[in-house]
């Protein structure tokens, strides 16, 4: 009896594979920032809107990032989409957090990077033919 490889990884290389990596380390670190903000809520009970803000942020970035390491393990045609989304979702969060910081010089860089990563990540989800042929089967239409 032979075993029968999973063709789910298969296509899943080069910058897609870093995207999924990152993703995984990204649930790791969202996670330890949820217990890290969940601990200042419970511990020290200080209710603040920028505590609450950080906890709802960190259940939707964890929602999401998983849900597209899941959609891109799947090879579901949507997945290039739905992380166009969430890419999109990160930088608006990220731009509020902005918005109600101190705006020192590390809130400007992670703003900025943030900004630059998240946009060519949202550029090759629409663009890559490796993205196209891994989660669509054929090439990308010109002009459209």
């Amino acid at each position: 009896m032979s075993v029968k490889n999973s063709d789910h990884l298969i296509g899943i290389k080069g910058w897609l594979l870093v995207y999924l990596v990152i993703s995984i380390i990204s649930i790791f670190l969202n996670l330890w920032g949820l217990y890290t903000s969940y601990y200042i809520l419970n511990e020290f009970n200080i209710v603040h809107y920028k505590l609450v803000y950080e906890i709802v942020d960190y259940l939707l970035v964890l929602v999401l990032t998983t849900l597209s390491i899941i959609f891109i393990c799947l090879k579901k045609s949507y997945t290039p989409m739905f992380i166009v989304i969430a890419e999109s979702f990160y930088l608006g969060a990220s731009t509020l957090y902005f918005v109600d910081s101190r705006k020192g010089l590390v809130d400007w860089i992670e703003l900025i990077v943030g900004f630059v990563l998240g946009m060519i990540w949202i550029v090759y989800f629409i663009k890559s033919k490796r993205i196209w042929n891994t989660f669509k089967g054929a090439e990308p239409k010109e002009g459209g």
